[in-house]
């Protein structure tokens, strides 16, 4: 893998304008990535997603109108239902698409959509997810399990506190890893080495991927959500999830800061539970436990319900119903280095992570 010695100075917009080159100009054919315009640096939606979006941008369509396209794709909407059920805090599941729409938000319900149509629509089990004897270090499927079990957390846990909106919770813990789900659709090997890099160095992801891609993925999936057209909170929310709690309300509102620190706190406890793989191992939430004034022993077993129950859903989802159990080996390396490498409080040890960041730019 090659550093991208170019990033340093450059903007998101310059870093997407090369990564979106169109495809036919790479000699590639359709992917998952950026549309022919570059220009407008817009991103290639499936059909689906392209009405859903058009459908939200007119003011007088109606919830029928969003509803009647989403169930004329029977397996998506089955899929967008099971996906709402998941939701903490809702005064009724919902049984129907238009039901979901009503209850989640016209805005919200698409964005919902846009983040779930990210993942594909194969009807059966990807190639990648059979067993392999040394996996790679994230799959989709982990990718996957993540952000359906942050959402249910971050739902729950708002809903335990009275947040007025849990569902709305649920939607931001389900959206706030778009960027890493773009970089596996898109860039996959190159993704992947910094998972790699992250892990083995005990660097932060964020770190390891603008040095192997010149851009991380809060900021490459804001930019996705902005030209999505999701709610500007959400993008904040992307844009913001690996912003220290307690700085928040320096760059959003009192309100977004809230739903970014819920966000985070089960982000941090799906990975630190093995609820599959998101990000960065052995982050301290303690703070956010406290500040919520929860206990985290409080809380374990609902996490183990709510890892059971996602487990069990992945026939649901496209994914082998067995799936393959989680490298514990490897993550009790990875978080044997990171104690390593940090401060007790969690910070990173300056001094020990210059000597890393010596080290990789050596040898790569």
């Amino acid at each position: 893998m090659k550093l991208d010695t170019h990033a340093p100075g450059r903007t998101v917009e310059q870093i997407a304008e090369e990564f979106f080159v169109p495809a036919g100009n790479r000699g590639e054919g359709s992917t998952q990535g950026a549309d022919g315009d570059s220009g407008n640096f817009s991103f290639q939606l499936s059909p689906l997603s392209r009405a859903i979006v058009e459908i939200s941008r007119n003011d007088r369509s109606t919830v029928k109108n969003l509803a009647d396209v989403i169930v004329d794709e029977p397996l998506f909407s089955a899929r967008l239902l099971k996906l709402a059920k998941f939701s903490s805090g809702l005064s009724l599941q919902p049984s129907t698409v238009a039901q979901a729409i009503s209850t989640f938000g016209m805005d919200h319900l698409k964005s919902l959509a846009l983040g779930l149509s990210l993942f594909g629509m194969e009807s059966s089990p990807p190639k990648e997810e059979a067993w392999q004897p040394a996996p790679a270090p994230v799959t989709l499927r982990q990718l996957w399990e993540h952000s359906l079990g942050c959402a249910a957390m971050a739902g729950l846990i708002a809903a335990k506190i009275g947040h007025p909106a849990p569902h709305l919770v649920f939607v931001a813990g389900f959206l706030h890893d778009l960027g890493r789900l773009l970089f596996y659709r898109r860039w996959k090997e190159r993704f992947l080495e910094t998972v790699s890099l992250a892990i083995e160095k005990s660097i932060p992801s964020v770190e390891a991927e603008t040095l192997g891609m010149g851009i991380n993925h809060p900021e490459f999936g804001a930019h996705w959500a902005t030209h999505a057209e999701l709610p500007f909170w959400l993008q904040q929310t992307i844009r913001y999830h690996h912003v220290p709690f307690y700085t928040l309300t320096d760059v959003v509102d009192a309100k977004t800061a809230k739903i970014i620190a819920l966000v985070q706190l089960a982000d941090s406890e799906c990975e630190n539970l093995a609820i599959s793989r998101g990000g960065d191992l052995g982050e301290c939430s303690g703070d956010l436990w406290t500040k919520l004034n929860l206990r985290v022993e409080d809380w374990t077993e609902h996490l183990q319900i709510i890892k059971r129950e996602i487990e069990a859903s992945r026939a649901v989802f496209g994914f082998d119903a067995d799936g393959f159990g989680e490298p514990d080996d490897r993550r009790r390396a990875a978080l044997k280095t990171r104690a390593e490498f940090h401060d007790p409080n969690g910070s990173v040890n300056t001094q020990r992570r210059g000597q890393i960041m010596d080290h990789t730019q050596k040898h790569w």
